[in-house]
């Protein structure tokens, strides 16, 4: 069982969006299971790649999306990426190089930055969007 469980209220109505953060939940998912299974540093390493990667090219469409919508809340959001982004890499190479454990709280933490920044962050720009 994962970590998240992708449900309406995630849902922003934006296709796009929607997609990706489902995409973004199914790799937190992944982590989340090589991390139970102690699947080793291997898998553990190339699954938290693909999420931080896939996070990035998703930040990098969304504040697009927001350039080209002139959205006020641009430049909050871009640090709010930035700072999940530095968060999540620091973790991550803690884990790679100190050899120290990701521990369950930690990705409930991610679990929450990401549901919080969906239904909250995420939620302000669609809403701007339709407008």
């Amino acid at each position: 069982m994962g970590l998240m469980r992708w449900n309406k209220c995630l849902e922003l109505g934006n296709l796009e969006i929607d997609g990706q953060h489902k995409t973004l939940v199914e790799a937190l998912n992944n982590f989340h299971s090589a991390m139970l299974k102690g699947e080793g540093r291997s898998e553990v390493s190339s699954t938290s790649k693909f999420l931080l990667d896939y996070a990035a090219s998703h930040f990098a469409m969304e504040e697009k999306m927001m350039d080209s919508h002139a959205y006020p809340g641009l430049s909050f959001h871009k640090n709010l990426h930035v700072n999940l982004i530095a968060e999540f890499t620091k973790m991550i190479n803690g884990f790679k190089w100190e050899s120290s454990s990701l521990t369950i709280a930690v990705l409930i933490s991610l679990e929450e930055w990401v549901t919080i920044h969906f239904m909250i962050e995420d939620a302000k720009f669609v809403k701007f969007m339709n407008k």
